[in-house]
C-alpha cells in the first residue's frame, strides 16, 4: 500500500497487519509520532518507486502489510445484532471497490462480501481509494 492517507489509515486499522514500513527521511522525520511503533526502513526514492512501480504517486512512504480480506465466506463471524453486510457482484474495478468500501465505512457496514470470481484481489489501489 503507499500514499500518507492509505499507510495513515492502516496504521490506526486494528484490524492490518503493519509487515513494514518503507519511506524517505523527510517523510520519516515529518511523521515521526505516527510511524515510531511499526518497524521502519528509511529508504529511496527509488527503491520506493521499484516497489509499487513507476507514475504511482506514494508520497514518500509505502507499506508491506498483511491482508484484510478473507478468502470464504466461512471464515467470517456474523453477528446479527450487530453486522450491517453489503453484497457485491460483478465489481472489476479497483477504484470502484476502494470508493464502495469508503462510503460503506460511513453507513455503518461492517462486512462486505465479493465473489471469489471477476473480482480484482486486494491492492494498494483498492486501499488507496477506500482511504480518505
Amino acid at each position: 500500500m503507499y500514499g500518507k492517507h492509505a499507510v495513515f489509515a492502516a496504521a490506526v486499522n486494528p484490524k492490518r497487519v503493519i509487515k513494514k514500513i518503507y519511506c524517505l527521511e523527510k517523510t520519516f522525520l515529518e511523521h515521526k509520532s505516527k510511524l515510531s511503533k511499526f518497524d521502519v526502513e528509511i529508504t529511496s526514492n527509488d527503491f520506493i518507486t521499484k516497489k509499487i512501480g513507476p507514475g504511482q504517486p506514494h508520497q514518500g512512504i509505502i507499506a508491506h502489510v498483511q491482508t484484510v480480506f478473507l478468502n470464504n465466506i466461512n471464515e467470517m463471524d456474523f453477528s446479527p445484532d450487530k453486522d450491517r453486510v453489503v453484497i457485491l457482484d460483478q465489481i472489476t474495478d479497483p477504484q470502484n471497490i476502494g470508493a464502495i468500501i469508503r462510503s460503506a465505512a460511513a453507513f455503518g457496514i461492517t462486512k462486505i462480501i465479493l465473489p471469489a470470481d471477476n473480482t480484482p484481489e486486494e491492492s494498494a489501489s483498492i486501499a488507496k481509494a477506500a482511504s480518505g
